[in-house]
């Protein structure tokens, strides 16, 4: 059983992939403990980083500069997986998108992705630590911040959703597959060494597309469509090739669109109910 550190335990990631490894592996708090970290701490909306670029450089870039620096003080001999994004990539030359596409960031958010990637394999290639970079495409799940979770939570409270835009689309991954992807990494770490991957989910699919899909479950729900922000990715094509993952790692996602909605509907009626009582 190996000894995991993650970072970030507070966050949306952090909080699932806690969940997910306690009955898998043993969870340990300090770094020097550790036989992998997973990096998830980071701010991870994109458009408050158009408003605040420096923060989120030092939030995100710097912080795993000092975790890349504890590992190689402290506990050289450790993995280090790099949680990244899909929006490193672009607005696509080619699609899918695999992880040969050269990146071209588009928000200054994507931009300390790219530069966490980079310090990353600085680390590998300069020092020899043993790293991996998972590239996370559209996660979504309990506690998410994402279009799907925040559209289910206006549906819920019967509001309006807006749309904005609406034709670009996303590859969404329900964030128990996320930690999937992660777990079998860290199974496979000497194949992973120094190497990146798509992790995303079975299903590409257009924003008016989800918002669609959410009529079936709350058929009284209205939309509005407005101008999409000029930074963000608008390509119809922005789809995610996991097939690299698949190849190497056995890497399959478990949750459908249709099914990550569900459990997202029925852990936030559940979270209410909580609230209520």
């Amino acid at each position: 059983m190996s000894k995991i550190a993650i970072t970030g335990i507070g966050g949306f990631g952090g909080r699932n992939f806690v969940n997910y490894f306690l009955n898998r592996e043993k969870i340990v708090d300090n770094l020097k403990d550790a036989d992998v970290v997973i990096n998830l701490d980071a701010l991870i909306d994109a458009p408050p980083s158009l408003l605040e670029p420096v923060k989120f450089h030092q939030y995100n870039t710097c912080g795993t500069l000092h975790t890349l620096e504890e590992i190689r003080k402290h506990n050289d001999d450790c993995h280090f997986i790099c949680a990244s994004s899909n929006l490193v990539y672009g607005d696509p030359l080619y699609a899918p998108i695999d992880e040969k596409h050269p990146t071209n960031p588009s928000s200054p958010y994507a931009a300390t992705r790219v530069a966490q990637e980079a310090y990353t394999q600085a680390y590998h290639n300069s020092y020899g630590i043993a790293t991996t970079i998972l590239r996370f495409s559209n996660l979504y799940g309990p506690w998410g911040m994402g279009v799907i979770n925040q559209f289910i939570e206006k549906a819920m409270d019967r509001e309006t959703i807006t749309i904005e835009g609406g034709s670009q689309t996303r590859t969404f991954t329900y964030i128990e597959d996320a930690a999937l992807g992660a777990y079998l990494a860290i199974l496979n770490r000497k194949k992973t060494n120094g190497k990146t991957y798509n992790i995303a989910g079975p299903t590409t699919m257009s924003i008016n597309g989800i918002a669609e899909m959410l009529k079936t479950v709350f058929p009284k729900l209205k939309t509005k469509i407005i101008r999409q922000r000029h930074w963000d990715i608008k390509s119809p094509d922005f789809a995610i090739n996991s097939a690299k993952a698949f190849a190497e790692i056995g890497y399959e996602p478990h949750y459908s669109l249709a099914g990550g909605i569900t459990k997202i509907v029925e852990w936030e009626e559940g979270r209410r109910t909580k609230k209520r009582v």
